[in-house]
């Protein structure tokens, strides 16, 4: 098969028995500097982005651009003519690169790692298309990190992993802090499993509101945890526990409950036709079973449909089935797309999508109104909006001065400190009591 883009005739075979030949040679070097006690670092860069081509698009269309990606690490690498000293690169998994790097010198593996992070932040372009990818990246030395190979490497990936989860753009070494946090995960997603079971993961509720009058038009639930012994554990943290131990879908397809649930506190709280917002996880968007669950929440008649409103974020969007959507607006229910300028929009796909609204991140409304970028980012946004005729909304609207400068831009709704929470006190959404095992 002929690939569009300049990097030759494509083979799928010869791919995977090059992976091979590498993957041994990077067993037999990290054995070999174990033996000799060698100064050697492991570099993995976890690269975002290949899965979501693979899916959306073609895995052959995915292995071709990471193949792209090596092949210009790898020109630098020839190119670098102050290197002091050696490596070599390779791919080790579908989305994941290694770099194998004779030096223990802390800042200079970091230079070099940061250096290559920088080349893969570059746009790729395969043909007519321009694809971004987004690296994570962690460090582990042999010795101070890790006796053996297999360790090395393993610690090497969950240092990635971490950088991944924290969303730092620099690498991530490894440490006892890194080992550590991966000890206390394994304990929250076990204790997870439990509150999932118990309906013990609630939802609070900001009020969006009208920016130019004021009115409250949406409850906008987002997903809170109150832990007996640990207090309140940010989400940030249980939710990347649940999507790396396969409870996302439950845990997401059980928080959905709760928002029929809560309806009838809601309204007493304003409007008796405000809507309720929720953003179901990636996992469950992607579940087969996402339209059941939306149908039986609906089929209690509790909540209408029209007052559903589901938040999906541009990625989820892009990669999930093309029945899904006119399935979802097929029930009534609203679709917002949420954080519109954090990832990357099909322009072709939001207008031909069965949607209600776009959603500004909240990264560049915080930046208003004195930041020029966020400024021209926010004019954008609300721009595409109107284009293709949905509504304009923002998360962030911390002060009056957001505000404003969201309603001058055409954004019609927001939700931020500025409007703060809506308090629900609905026993229908208390902890159910866990079922007994006979003879307990």
């Amino acid at each position: 098969e002929e690939p569009s883009g300049a990097t030759g005739r494509y083979d799928a075979v010869a791919a995977n028995f090059e992976r091979r030949n590498f993957l041994r040679r990077l067993q037999e070097s990290l054995s070999s500097a174990t033996l000799r006690e060698q100064a050697t670092a492991v570099a993995v860069i976890h690269v975002d982005g290949i899965q979501d081509l693979a899916r959306i698009m073609d895995t052959q269309i995915a292995e071709q651009t990471l193949s792209a990606a090596i092949g210009r690490l790898e020109q630098h690498r020839i190119e670098a003519s102050e290197q002091e000293f050696p490596y070599y690169i390779g791919q080790l998994s579908e989305n994941q690169i290694v770099l194998v790097i004779e030096s223990r010198d802390r800042d200079c593996l970091e230079a070099l790692v940061e250096r290559h992070c920088n080349s893969l932040r570059e746009p790729i372009r395969m043909g007519d298309a321009e694809f971004h990818l987004v690296p994570f990246a962690g460090v582990a030395i042999l010795g101070p990190d890790a006796p053996s190979p297999r360790r090395l490497l393993k610690n090497a990936r969950g240092a990635a992993a971490e950088a991944r989860r924290s969303g730092t753009r620099r690498a991530c070494f490894f440490s006892d802090t890194v080992r550590l946090r991966s000890l206390a995960r394994m304990d929250i997603a076990q204790e997870l499993r439990s509150a999932i079971a118990d309906r013990a993961i609630k939802l609070r509720y900001m009020a969006r509101r009208d920016l130019g009058t004021g009115r409250l038009i949406a409850a906008v639930g987002y997903m809170r945890w109150i832990h007996p012994l640990r207090g309140e554990v940010p989400p940030s943290e249980f939710l990347a526990v649940a999507e790396t131990t396969g409870l996302a879908t439950a845990l997401s397809r059980n928080v959905l409950q709760c928002v029929s649930d809560d309806y009838a506190a809601l309204r007493a709280h304003g409007d008796p036709d405000i809507a309720v917002s929720f953003g179901p996880l990636r996992q469950h968007i992607l579940d087969d079973g996402f339209l059941d669950d939306i149908a039986r929440v609906l089929a209690g008649g509790v909540l209408r449909p029209e007052r559903l409103e589901l938040r999906i974020d541009e990625r989820s969007l892009c990669a999930c089935d093309a029945a899904l959507l006119p399935g979802i607006a097929g029930l009534g229910v609203k679709l917002i797309v949420d954080e519109i300028g954090r990832g990357l929009s099909s322009f072709d796909f939001l207008a031909r999508a069965p949607l209600a609204g776009l959603q500004l991140d909240r990264s560049w409304v915080l930046g208003l109104p004195g930041d020029e970028v966020a400024l021209k980012m926010c004019r954008a946004g609300f721009g595409i909006a109107q284009a293709l005729g949905l509504e304009s909304l923002a998360r962030g609207v911390d002060g009056a001065g957001q505000r404003d400068t969201l309603a001058a831009l055409g954004c019609r709704q927001g939700i931020g400190d500025l409007y703060g929470e809506i308090e629900v006190a609905n026993p229908l959404s208390e902890p159910a009591p866990r079922a007994r095992r006979a003879g307990h």
